[in-house]
């Protein structure tokens, strides 16, 4: 447990400084449900829906809704491909729906109980409204994702972690460098019968911009493992 303690304090002080200093702030929380299964051995599928509230967590910010598909290629590389639904609410009642997808590499490797993960995404969303004559949809900027995870087995079924994670957009003319980043502490809970449950904090703030936000982020996932039952070769 050693070995992760000053990344957990540095992200930790992270924290503190931002929250003491943040001149644009707001206070959100996160709430997700999920069932994951096995396809094969090395495809498996799941998909998740998500609630997140802002405005110090009294009002419906978004909704989320994303399945998705990932293969292992390894025990070392993994990649997947995933979709996500988004219905988002505003203050002043101009509710819109938003389309994205994403496509992920994910490597890592094992220090005995310590594991190293560094996800690289590309992602490319665009909403349902019409903006010009010629009826097609707005469209956001790509984005290239980098993630840092550092995750510590405690047990079989407690494992703390901190992420780490910048943005970079591809195709905006007005920001060409990283425009925000997150910072997170959590762990996973593995309860009995594929039960889990994830809770985090997380700190997500803009760069190069002027009245940069900072999010304060308390969030909690549930997720079941489905187990498909595989059918028996009948005997000859």
């Amino acid at each position: 447990m050693m070995t992760i303690k000053p990344v957990l304090a540095v992200i930790l002080l992270t924290f503190i400084s931002f929250a003491a200093t943040a001149q644009v702030s707001d206070f959100q929380s996160w709430i997700s449900a999920g069932v994951n299964t096995d396809i094969s051995k090395k495809f498996s599928a799941g998909i998740e829906t998500q609630l997140r509230m802002r405005d110090n967590s009294t009002r419906p910010n978004s909704l989320l809704l994303d399945p998705g598909i990932s293969f292992k290629a390894n025990k070392y590389l993994k990649f997947a491909l995933g979709y996500r639904f988004s219905a988002r609410f505003s203050a002043d009642n101009v509710n819109t729906t938003a389309h994205r997808y994403n496509i992920d590499a994910e490597g890592r490797k094992k220090f005995g109980k310590l594991t190293l993960k560094l996800r690289t995404r590309f992602q490319k969303g665009f909403t349902d409204i019409i903006y010009n004559e010629n009826r097609r949809p707005y469209s956001y900027p790509a984005y290239s994702r980098n993630k840092l995870v550092i995750e510590y087995e405690v047990s079989k079924r407690f494992s703390p972690y901190a992420e780490f994670e910048l943005f970079l957009p591809l195709n905006n003319p007005r920001q060409r460098n990283f425009d925000r980043y997150r910072a997170t502490i959590g762990s996973s809970f593995d309860l009995k019968n594929r039960n889990a449950i994830d809770c985090f904090f997380r700190v997500q703030h803009e760069l190069n911009t002027a009245n940069a936000e900072t999010d304060f982020i308390l969030g909690i996932g549930y997720s079941y493992d489905l187990k498909i039952k595989k059918k028996k070769k009948e005997k000859e």
